[in-house]
């Protein structure tokens, strides 16, 4: 979970907004083996508060 929310937070943080921090910071409080599930695993069934960070994780990613 370090290299996968690491890259996207070096790449992204700086433009975040304080609520788009907040929500990221908010995952990152998450069990990890959830929310590696939701990144990693397409048919996942993400928690809606976070299905579309997981989405732009995924993007970033090269997931999708």
């Amino acid at each position: 979970m370090d290299i996968l929310l690491g890259r996207y937070a070096e790449a992204r943080l700086e433009a975040m907004t304080a609520e788009e921090l907040d929500h990221f910071e908010a995952l990152v409080e998450l069990p990890d083996p959830d929310v590696q599930n939701w990144i990693l695993s397409p048919g996942a069934v993400v928690d809606p508060d976070y299905a579309p960070l997981v989405a732009e994780l995924r993007r970033f990613h090269g997931l999708v």
